[in-house]
Protein backbone atom coordinates (compact mmCIF):
# COMPACT_ATOMS: atom_id res chain seq x y z
CA UNK A 1 0.00 0.00 0.00
CA UNK A 2 3.03 2.32 0.52
CA UNK A 3 3.96 2.05 -2.70
CA UNK A 4 0.22 3.72 -4.05
CA UNK A 5 1.65 7.19 -5.27
CA UNK A 6 -2.69 8.81 -4.92
CA UNK A 7 -2.82 11.10 -2.45
CA UNK A 8 -6.40 9.98 -1.92
CA UNK A 9 -7.94 6.64 -2.15
CA UNK A 10 -12.15 6.75 -2.45
CA UNK A 11 -12.25 3.22 -1.53
CA UNK A 12 -10.74 0.37 0.31
CA UNK A 13 -11.86 -2.77 1.43
CA UNK A 14 -10.06 -5.18 3.64
CA UNK A 15 -10.74 -8.81 4.35
CA UNK A 16 -8.09 -10.24 6.36
CA UNK A 17 -7.06 -13.79 8.77
CA UNK A 18 -5.86 -13.48 12.47
CA UNK A 19 -2.01 -14.10 11.06
CA UNK A 20 -2.55 -10.57 9.14
CA UNK A 21 -3.61 -8.56 12.02
CA UNK A 22 0.01 -6.51 13.28
CA UNK A 23 -0.55 -5.03 9.77
CA UNK A 24 -4.22 -4.14 9.68
CA UNK A 25 -3.35 -0.86 11.82
CA UNK A 26 -0.78 0.28 8.88
CA UNK A 27 -3.75 -0.50 6.63
CA UNK A 28 -5.90 1.66 8.59
CA UNK A 29 -3.05 4.53 9.12
CA UNK A 30 -3.19 4.39 5.43
CA UNK A 31 -7.26 4.84 4.56
CA UNK A 32 -6.58 7.66 7.22
CA UNK A 33 -3.83 9.17 5.49
CA UNK A 34 -5.47 8.59 1.71
CA UNK A 35 -8.84 10.01 3.42
CA UNK A 36 -10.51 6.75 2.20
CA UNK A 37 -14.48 7.71 1.76
CA UNK A 38 -15.63 3.69 1.80
CA UNK A 39 -14.15 1.69 4.50
CA UNK A 40 -14.69 -1.73 4.75
CA UNK A 41 -12.97 -4.54 7.20
CA UNK A 42 -13.58 -8.07 7.61
CA UNK A 43 -11.95 -10.43 10.14
CA UNK A 44 -12.71 -13.79 8.41
CA UNK A 45 -11.22 -15.79 11.20
CA UNK A 46 -14.38 -16.07 13.34
CA UNK A 47 -13.54 -18.47 15.45
CA UNK A 48 -10.41 -16.15 16.79
CA UNK A 49 -12.67 -13.30 18.29
CA UNK A 50 -12.74 -9.90 17.36
CA UNK A 51 -10.67 -6.88 16.22
CA UNK A 52 -10.22 -3.97 18.81
CA UNK A 53 -10.85 -1.16 16.39
CA UNK A 54 -7.80 1.77 16.97
CA UNK A 55 -8.69 5.07 18.42
CA UNK A 56 -7.51 6.68 15.54
CA UNK A 57 -10.54 5.11 13.69
CA UNK A 58 -12.87 6.71 15.44
CA UNK A 59 -12.00 9.91 13.94
CA UNK A 60 -11.99 9.50 10.22
CA UNK A 61 -13.08 13.06 8.89
CA UNK A 62 -13.55 11.53 5.09
CA UNK A 63 -15.53 8.29 5.53
CA UNK A 64 -18.86 8.13 3.55
CA UNK A 65 -19.37 4.26 3.84
CA UNK A 66 -18.19 2.53 6.74
CA UNK A 67 -18.45 -1.72 7.20
CA UNK A 68 -17.03 -2.83 9.66
CA UNK A 69 -17.47 -6.82 10.68
CA UNK A 70 -16.22 -8.68 13.42
CA UNK A 71 -14.55 -5.78 15.09
CA UNK A 72 -14.76 -4.43 18.42
CA UNK A 73 -15.50 -0.89 19.38
CA UNK A 74 -14.21 0.81 23.00
CA UNK A 75 -16.55 1.87 26.02
CA UNK A 76 -16.02 5.35 26.89
CA UNK A 77 -14.14 6.02 23.20
CA UNK A 78 -15.44 9.32 21.33
CA UNK A 79 -17.00 8.87 17.86
CA UNK A 80 -16.35 11.62 15.21
CA UNK A 81 -17.65 10.80 11.76
CA UNK A 82 -18.45 14.24 10.34
CA UNK A 83 -19.35 12.85 6.82
CA UNK A 84 -20.65 9.25 7.34
CA UNK A 85 -23.53 8.68 5.54
CA UNK A 86 -23.91 4.87 5.82
CA UNK A 87 -22.79 2.62 8.61
CA UNK A 88 -22.98 -1.37 8.72
CA UNK A 89 -22.05 -3.55 11.81
CA UNK A 90 -21.77 -6.88 11.87
CA UNK A 91 -21.15 -9.85 14.51
CA UNK A 92 -20.14 -8.08 17.10
CA UNK A 93 -21.51 -7.18 21.03
CA UNK A 94 -22.59 -3.65 21.79
CA UNK A 95 -24.46 -1.84 24.39
CA UNK A 96 -26.68 1.34 24.76
CA UNK A 97 -23.70 3.56 25.48
CA UNK A 98 -21.52 2.38 22.60
CA UNK A 99 -23.97 2.54 19.53
CA UNK A 100 -25.57 6.43 21.31
CA UNK A 101 -22.11 7.34 20.87
CA UNK A 102 -21.69 6.17 17.42
CA UNK A 103 -25.16 7.96 16.35
CA UNK A 104 -24.02 10.99 17.93
CA UNK A 105 -20.98 10.77 16.85
CA UNK A 106 -22.05 11.04 12.89
CA UNK A 107 -24.11 13.94 12.16
CA UNK A 108 -24.94 13.33 8.93
CA UNK A 109 -25.66 9.12 9.19
CA UNK A 110 -28.56 8.58 6.97
CA UNK A 111 -28.77 4.24 7.09
CA UNK A 112 -27.78 2.49 10.20
CA UNK A 113 -27.80 -1.48 9.31
CA UNK A 114 -26.47 -4.10 13.12
CA UNK A 115 -26.08 -7.28 11.75
CA UNK A 116 -25.72 -10.21 14.50
CA UNK A 117 -24.96 -8.03 16.66
CA UNK A 118 -26.12 -8.41 20.52
CA UNK A 119 -25.60 -6.59 24.30
CA UNK A 120 -28.23 -3.82 23.45
CA UNK A 121 -31.05 -3.66 25.74
CA UNK A 122 -32.50 -0.04 24.78
CA UNK A 123 -31.98 1.06 21.23
CA UNK A 124 -32.60 5.04 21.50
CA UNK A 125 -32.31 6.92 18.50
CA UNK A 126 -33.70 10.52 18.71
CA UNK A 127 -33.42 13.90 16.69
CA UNK A 128 -30.51 15.37 18.80
CA UNK A 129 -28.60 12.15 17.86
CA UNK A 130 -29.21 11.14 14.50
CA UNK A 131 -31.29 14.30 12.82
CA UNK A 132 -30.98 13.10 9.45
CA UNK A 133 -31.02 9.05 9.68
CA UNK A 134 -33.71 7.91 7.72
CA UNK A 135 -33.40 4.18 7.87
CA UNK A 136 -32.89 1.63 10.77
CA UNK A 137 -32.10 -1.90 9.98
CA UNK A 138 -31.88 -4.63 12.70
CA UNK A 139 -30.92 -8.29 11.21
CA UNK A 140 -30.63 -11.81 13.17
CA UNK A 141 -29.97 -9.00 16.40
CA UNK A 142 -30.64 -10.45 19.87
CA UNK A 143 -31.10 -9.05 23.53
CA UNK A 144 -33.27 -6.10 22.73
CA UNK A 145 -35.99 -4.88 25.28
CA UNK A 146 -37.07 -1.78 23.67
CA UNK A 147 -36.86 0.22 20.03
CA UNK A 148 -37.28 3.59 21.01
CA UNK A 149 -37.32 6.03 17.54
CA UNK A 150 -38.15 9.74 18.57
CA UNK A 151 -37.23 11.36 15.12
CA UNK A 152 -39.15 12.64 12.55
CA UNK A 153 -36.04 11.92 9.78
CA UNK A 154 -36.47 8.03 10.46
CA UNK A 155 -38.97 6.40 8.01
CA UNK A 156 -38.08 2.74 7.70
CA UNK A 157 -37.52 0.12 10.37
CA UNK A 158 -36.46 -3.08 8.98
CA UNK A 159 -36.13 -6.44 11.34
CA UNK A 160 -35.34 -9.65 9.86
CA UNK A 161 -35.14 -12.67 13.14
CA UNK A 162 -35.22 -10.24 15.56
CA UNK A 163 -35.02 -11.82 19.05
CA UNK A 164 -36.39 -9.79 21.76
CA UNK A 165 -36.33 -10.02 25.20
CA UNK A 166 -39.27 -10.83 27.38
CA UNK A 167 -41.67 -9.35 24.89
CA UNK A 168 -39.98 -6.55 24.42
CA UNK A 169 -41.36 -2.75 22.50
CA UNK A 170 -41.28 -0.87 19.78
CA UNK A 171 -42.66 2.79 20.31
CA UNK A 172 -41.83 5.08 17.18
CA UNK A 173 -44.85 7.54 16.93
CA UNK A 174 -42.93 9.34 13.42
CA UNK A 175 -42.32 5.94 11.86
CA UNK A 176 -44.05 5.26 8.42
CA UNK A 177 -42.92 2.35 7.05
CA UNK A 178 -42.24 -1.41 9.20
CA UNK A 179 -40.75 -4.73 7.79
CA UNK A 180 -40.72 -8.03 9.32
CA UNK A 181 -39.19 -10.64 8.07
CA UNK A 182 -37.36 -14.09 8.72
CA UNK A 183 -38.30 -16.41 11.65
CA UNK A 184 -39.88 -14.94 14.92
CA UNK A 185 -39.63 -16.88 18.69
CA UNK A 186 -43.05 -16.44 20.31
CA UNK A 187 -41.04 -16.22 23.62
CA UNK A 188 -39.17 -12.91 22.03
CA UNK A 189 -41.85 -11.63 20.06
CA UNK A 190 -42.56 -7.33 20.65
CA UNK A 191 -45.13 -5.87 20.20
CA UNK A 192 -46.04 -2.17 18.96
CA UNK A 193 -46.65 -0.01 22.04
CA UNK A 194 -46.91 3.80 19.44
CA UNK A 195 -46.57 3.42 15.60
CA UNK A 196 -49.44 5.93 14.92
CA UNK A 197 -47.70 7.53 11.90
CA UNK A 198 -47.91 4.42 10.00
CA UNK A 199 -48.56 3.71 6.38
CA UNK A 200 -46.96 1.00 5.49
CA UNK A 201 -45.93 -2.39 7.10
CA UNK A 202 -44.78 -5.76 5.43
CA UNK A 203 -45.32 -8.70 7.09
CA UNK A 204 -43.14 -11.71 5.66
CA UNK A 205 -42.00 -13.99 8.96
CA UNK A 206 -43.26 -17.16 10.18
CA UNK A 207 -42.91 -18.51 13.99
CA UNK A 208 -41.62 -21.02 16.01
CA UNK A 209 -43.19 -22.38 19.65
CA UNK A 210 -46.27 -22.78 20.72
CA UNK A 211 -49.11 -23.06 17.66
CA UNK A 212 -51.96 -21.49 19.71
CA UNK A 213 -49.56 -19.06 20.78
CA UNK A 214 -49.10 -17.83 16.99
CA UNK A 215 -52.91 -17.15 16.21
CA UNK A 216 -52.96 -14.86 19.90
CA UNK A 217 -49.79 -13.36 18.26
CA UNK A 218 -51.14 -12.08 15.01
CA UNK A 219 -54.33 -11.62 16.24
CA UNK A 220 -52.60 -8.63 18.28
CA UNK A 221 -50.76 -7.90 15.81
CA UNK A 222 -53.26 -6.77 13.50
CA UNK A 223 -54.87 -5.19 15.98
CA UNK A 224 -51.87 -2.78 16.06
CA UNK A 225 -51.54 -1.95 12.47
CA UNK A 226 -55.37 -0.52 12.25
CA UNK A 227 -55.08 2.34 10.19
CA UNK A 228 -51.99 1.25 8.16
CA UNK A 229 -53.30 2.38 4.56
CA UNK A 230 -50.54 -0.59 2.97
CA UNK A 231 -50.10 -4.02 4.47
CA UNK A 232 -48.04 -6.46 2.55
CA UNK A 233 -48.14 -10.29 4.13
CA UNK A 234 -46.42 -13.26 3.15
CA UNK A 235 -47.75 -16.87 3.18
CA UNK A 236 -47.19 -17.95 6.83
CA UNK A 237 -49.08 -14.50 8.08
CA UNK A 238 -52.15 -15.20 5.71
CA UNK A 239 -52.46 -19.18 6.06
CA UNK A 240 -51.41 -19.45 9.52
CA UNK A 241 -53.48 -18.45 12.23
CA UNK A 242 -56.48 -20.08 9.89
CA UNK A 243 -54.80 -23.28 9.72
CA UNK A 244 -54.80 -23.72 13.20
CA UNK A 245 -58.73 -22.20 13.65
CA UNK A 246 -59.67 -25.09 11.26
CA UNK A 247 -57.90 -27.88 13.41
CA UNK A 248 -60.16 -27.19 16.16
CA UNK A 249 -63.40 -27.39 14.42
CA UNK A 250 -64.60 -30.57 12.10
CA UNK A 251 -67.08 -29.00 9.96
CA UNK A 252 -64.63 -26.00 9.46
CA UNK A 253 -65.88 -23.28 6.90
CA UNK A 254 -63.12 -20.67 6.22
CA UNK A 255 -66.18 -18.00 4.87
CA UNK A 256 -68.01 -18.71 7.53
CA UNK A 257 -65.40 -18.01 9.87
CA UNK A 258 -64.17 -15.00 8.44
CA UNK A 259 -67.98 -13.55 8.75
CA UNK A 260 -68.27 -14.14 12.35
CA UNK A 261 -64.39 -12.03 12.77
CA UNK A 262 -66.16 -9.07 11.03
CA UNK A 263 -66.21 -7.41 14.20
CA UNK A 264 -62.99 -7.65 15.36
CA UNK A 265 -61.62 -6.59 11.69
CA UNK A 266 -63.56 -3.71 11.64
CA UNK A 267 -60.32 -1.49 11.18
CA UNK A 268 -60.04 -3.01 8.14
CA UNK A 269 -63.13 -2.77 6.57
CA UNK A 270 -62.86 1.27 7.02
CA UNK A 271 -58.91 2.11 6.81
CA UNK A 272 -57.74 -0.43 4.46
CA UNK A 273 -56.30 0.79 0.55
CA UNK A 274 -54.33 -1.65 -0.27
CA UNK A 275 -53.03 -5.28 -0.14
CA UNK A 276 -50.71 -7.12 -1.88
CA UNK A 277 -50.48 -11.88 -1.01
CA UNK A 278 -46.86 -12.53 -1.45
CA UNK A 279 -45.06 -16.39 -0.99
CA UNK A 280 -47.69 -18.67 -2.80
CA UNK A 281 -46.67 -20.54 -5.68
CA UNK A 282 -48.88 -20.06 -8.50
CA UNK A 283 -50.21 -23.77 -8.30
CA UNK A 284 -51.23 -23.35 -5.14
CA UNK A 285 -54.06 -20.62 -5.90
CA UNK A 286 -56.64 -23.03 -5.11
CA UNK A 287 -56.33 -23.31 -1.54
CA UNK A 288 -60.07 -22.50 0.14
CA UNK A 289 -57.49 -20.60 3.19
CA UNK A 290 -56.54 -18.08 0.53
CA UNK A 291 -60.08 -17.75 -1.56
CA UNK A 292 -62.07 -17.33 1.38
CA UNK A 293 -59.71 -14.69 2.97
CA UNK A 294 -59.87 -12.70 -0.55
CA UNK A 295 -63.11 -13.11 -0.65
CA UNK A 296 -63.73 -11.60 2.39
CA UNK A 297 -61.54 -8.48 1.66
CA UNK A 298 -62.96 -7.89 -1.20
CA UNK A 299 -66.54 -7.78 0.32
CA UNK A 300 -65.78 -6.20 3.19
CA UNK A 301 -63.35 -3.60 2.67
CA UNK A 302 -65.06 -0.62 2.29
CA UNK A 303 -61.85 2.00 0.90
CA UNK A 304 -60.20 -0.72 -1.12
CA UNK A 305 -58.07 0.52 -3.94
CA UNK A 306 -55.76 -2.22 -5.37
CA UNK A 307 -55.93 -6.12 -4.30
CA UNK A 308 -52.24 -6.78 -5.72
CA UNK A 309 -51.70 -11.24 -5.95
CA UNK A 310 -48.20 -12.25 -6.71
CA UNK A 311 -47.62 -15.78 -7.84
CA UNK A 312 -43.91 -17.35 -7.65
CA UNK A 313 -42.68 -19.79 -9.91
CA UNK A 314 -43.05 -23.53 -8.56
CA UNK A 315 -40.26 -24.98 -7.42
CA UNK A 316 -40.18 -28.13 -8.89
CA UNK A 317 -38.64 -28.54 -12.50
CA UNK A 318 -40.80 -29.02 -15.45
CA UNK A 319 -40.29 -26.19 -17.65
CA UNK A 320 -42.81 -25.17 -20.13
CA UNK A 321 -45.31 -27.76 -19.98
CA UNK A 322 -45.65 -27.55 -15.84
CA UNK A 323 -45.27 -23.64 -16.38
CA UNK A 324 -48.75 -23.56 -19.18
CA UNK A 325 -50.33 -26.45 -16.63
CA UNK A 326 -50.22 -24.04 -14.05
CA UNK A 327 -51.02 -20.96 -16.38
CA UNK A 328 -54.09 -22.53 -17.33
CA UNK A 329 -55.01 -23.23 -13.35
CA UNK A 330 -54.14 -19.57 -12.88
CA UNK A 331 -56.53 -18.35 -15.51
CA UNK A 332 -59.22 -20.32 -14.09
CA UNK A 333 -58.73 -18.82 -10.34
CA UNK A 334 -58.22 -15.52 -11.62
CA UNK A 335 -61.51 -15.55 -13.64
CA UNK A 336 -63.27 -16.57 -10.70
CA UNK A 337 -61.68 -13.98 -8.41
CA UNK A 338 -62.45 -11.48 -10.57
CA UNK A 339 -66.58 -12.37 -10.36
CA UNK A 340 -66.29 -11.77 -6.15
CA UNK A 341 -68.40 -9.05 -5.09
CA UNK A 342 -66.78 -6.11 -4.01
CA UNK A 343 -67.58 -3.34 -1.15
CA UNK A 344 -65.88 -1.17 -3.00
CA UNK A 345 -66.25 -0.22 -6.27
CA UNK A 346 -63.11 1.38 -6.50
CA UNK A 347 -61.22 -1.77 -6.06
CA UNK A 348 -59.27 -2.84 -8.50
CA UNK A 349 -57.64 -6.80 -8.43
CA UNK A 350 -54.09 -7.46 -9.99
CA UNK A 351 -52.27 -10.42 -10.64
CA UNK A 352 -48.77 -10.04 -10.95
CA UNK A 353 -47.94 -13.67 -12.48
CA UNK A 354 -44.15 -14.63 -14.23
CA UNK A 355 -46.02 -16.50 -16.85
CA UNK A 356 -47.18 -13.72 -19.40
CA UNK A 357 -45.54 -14.86 -22.14
CA UNK A 358 -47.63 -17.59 -22.16
CA UNK A 359 -51.05 -15.74 -21.65
CA UNK A 360 -53.66 -15.72 -24.73
CA UNK A 361 -54.58 -11.73 -25.71
CA UNK A 362 -57.91 -13.12 -26.29
CA UNK A 363 -58.58 -13.99 -22.53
Amino acid sequence: MRQCASKQVKRLHIIYKEADSPKVDDWLRFAEERRVEDLFLCLCDLLKGFYNLPEFLNRLSRVVRLEVVNCCFSLGTTIRWPCLKVLVIGSVELSDDILDGIVRGSPVLESLKLLDCSGMKNIIIDSRGSPVLESLKLLDCSGMKNIIIDSRSVKELVLHSPKFDNMGKIWAPHLLSLRVSGMLDSHSMFRLDEISSLVEAKLDFSMCGDKRTHRDLLREFFEELRGVSTITMGGWCLQGWLDEESKDRFNFDEEEFLCSRKGNLECLAKHLRRVEIIGFEANSFESKHLLALIKFLLGDALVLKKLIIKAELPTRRGQKRLQATVLSKLLGVSRNVLSYQRASKNAEIIFDHPFKEYENPGL
